[in-house]
């Protein structure tokens, strides 16, 4: 592998969530941006704490004494990201907590909703390299499964809040479980 100073990721950037039309259509030729339709942004990104997490649970046969491997099969892929964001306001709240919000003179952030089902929503991370090449990451259909909800209140530094993102098979591929497109994508556009 060759070094080359242009790979590096200077800026996470911002995450936007919102829907994604059609991804199962996105092809090299296309911008797949263009199939995203952001919502809201979910929050200021602290610089260093992004993890594109894919976990892998394997089932093996096993033959033979002493124990031989003989087959070993992918059980389970789970595609997550987890990160810090810096941004306190109803929007990130709604989603982080599933808080009932209620916007008026005041806004209300309910605290007590234990309805097991979250929201999902599409993502879309964008960030840029150090040559200004942009670096995108998506997930079709993603729920917020942070499950330590901690905010470190008013001090000297930002507001952190982290959060972990679990990508789930996005509603359009589900008529083929086959399909190795169904969760998301990373992608960047070639140079000219």
């Amino acid at each position: 592998m060759a070094y080359n100073k242009n790979e590096f990721v200077l800026k996470e950037g911002t995450l936007q969530y919102g829907s994604w039309t059609n991804p199962h259509l996105i092809v090299p030729g296309t911008n797949p941006s263009a199939s995203f339709v952001a919502t809201d942004n979910l929050g200021y990104i602290r610089m260093g704490t992004f993890k594109l997490m894919i976990t892998d649970t394997f089932v093996e046969y096993k033959a033979q004494t002493p124990h031989k491997i003989i087959r070993k099969d992918l059980l389970e892929r789970i595609y997550k990201w987890q990160f810090t964001a810096n941004q306190f306001n109803a929007g990130t709240m709604g989603l982080m907590f599933n808080m009932d919000v209620d916007t008026g003179v005041y806004t209300l952030m309910w605290i007590g909703n234990d309805a097991p089902v979250k929201f999902r929503y599409g993502y879309l991370l964008s960030g840029t390299k150090v040559d200004g090449t942009p670096f995108k990451a998506a997930i079709w259909d993603g729920e917020i499964v942070t499950e330590d909800k901690s905010i470190n209140l008013i001090g000297t530094d930002y507001v952190d809040i982290p959060i972990e993102i679990q990508a789930f098979e996005g509603d359009t591929f589900l008529s083929n479980p086959n399909d190795e497109h169904n969760y998301g994508m990373i992608f960047q556009q070639e140079s000219s």
